[in-house]
């Protein structure tokens, strides 16, 4: 069966950690994966690694929709006639560039809209070209599937949906004491001190300002502390500013785009998400299973409450505020119970066992 991949580009997220699961899922030699990319730069190398190893064809750049809309048409046409496609899987945060949609319709393909997010990272302007376009291009030949319920929501309406979880491979994100001895010497970090970490892409969405102003905070009060932020996005050199204009820039950490977050996780005492909004929150996710102590924005669906150590607060708490709840947390957290809070996700739908019946059920 093969299957074409519609995703803007390959760098870190949940868009990037369900297709991750779906080559180890899914055979190579059942399923034929393509990608349709408007980002050349693919700094997800892990998935990289994955393509290039069932054939160096599978990867199709194509004219962006902001500056070649109508080449882009043509260009995802051809290739479509060319290459037969099954299926056509088109990941998406908002309805901002309906092309892919009316390309396969005018081909008559089976097609997949999977919705990523509750929100848009275009402001007002991408709001309101993603409800006109649900309007008019969203319609009953489409397969609807969301990673949460607020995402299908906000994608599809009041039409029905099918939520396919992203899943975690919880052997490897457990937690490990040696890769956090490791890590920890590679940037200089002392084994007493208090690392609030994050990670995911570098954009509004994720709130990384309103994150250094907690810290900041953070920091008054527990001068041994650092911030580790692992990502990267088009808002870091703004981010690194703020961080040397508060003064902590020797203890603000930026990890950059790592294709292996695992060992990142275990090196963390707290696990940060401000978020402004998410679909579904997978980083946070990624974090349980292990074992952090977490806090989160309000903004957060309530599917991403799987164990007994996140808690929430509001975006307009203050700093000391966003302390306070750091500090309960840390309080009554052991390192040494962290492999038996991992054990927690076992139960849960997030197990990516769990998950292979659903992932395999989508190209039926």
């Amino acid at each position: 069966m093969k299957i074409l991949h519609f995703i803007y580009g390959l760098h870190t997220g949940g868009a990037e950690t369900f297709l991750e699961n779906l080559m180890t899922v899914l055979p190579p030699d059942d399923y034929e994966f393509h990608f349709a990319l408007q980002d050349s730069y693919i700094s997800n190398r892990k998935i990289r690694g994955l393509i290039e190893s069932r054939g160096y064809n599978l990867i199709h750049f194509i004219p962006t929709f902001t500056n070649h809309p109508f080449s882009q048409y043509h260009c995802l046409k051809d290739l479509i006639q060319r290459e037969r496609f099954d299926f056509v899987h088109i990941h998406m945060n908002a309805i901002i560039n309906p092309i892919p949609m009316i390309v396969c319709r005018r081909a008559g393909i089976r097609t997949i809209l999977h919705s990523h997010n509750t929100n848009s990272n275009g402001g007002i302007i991408g709001r309101l070209l993603h409800h006109a376009n649900r309007r008019i291009f969203v319609g009953n030949k489409l397969r609807f599937v969301a990673c949460s319920a607020l995402a299908g929501q906000w994608m599809f309406g009041s039409r029905p949906f099918t939520i396919v979880d992203n899943a975690v491979n919880l052997e490897k994100l457990s937690y490990n004491a040696e890769a956090r001895d490791s890590l920890r010497s590679r940037y200089g970090i002392s084994s007493n001190d208090i690392v609030l970490g994050s990670v995911g892409r570098l954009t509004l969405q994720k709130n990384h300002k309103q994150m250094i102003e907690i810290f900041c905070a953070f920091h008054k009060k527990f001068p041994k502390s650092r911030l580790m932020i692992v990502g990267d996005g088009p808002l870091r050199k703004d981010l690194e500013i703020q961080a040397k204009n508060t003064g902590l820039a020797d203890y603000i950490i930026f990890c950059g785009n790592q294709s292996d977050p695992a060992p990142f996780y275990s090196a963390m005492d707290c696990f940060l998400m401000p978020s402004l909004f998410e679909g579904l929150a997978f980083t946070a996710i990624e974090a349980q299973a292990s074992g952090l102590p977490i806090v989160v924005s309000t903004n957060l669906s309530e599917e991403v409450f799987q164990t007994d150590y996140i808690i929430r607060e509001s975006l307009d708490a203050s700093g000391e505020q966003w302390t306070e709840k750091i500090g309960q947390l840390l309080k009554h957290f052991d390192s040494d119970s962290r492999s038996q809070r991992s054990k927690q996700m076992k139960a849960t739908r997030f197990d990516l066992a769990a998950q292979n019946k659903a992932y395999k059920a989508l190209y039926c």
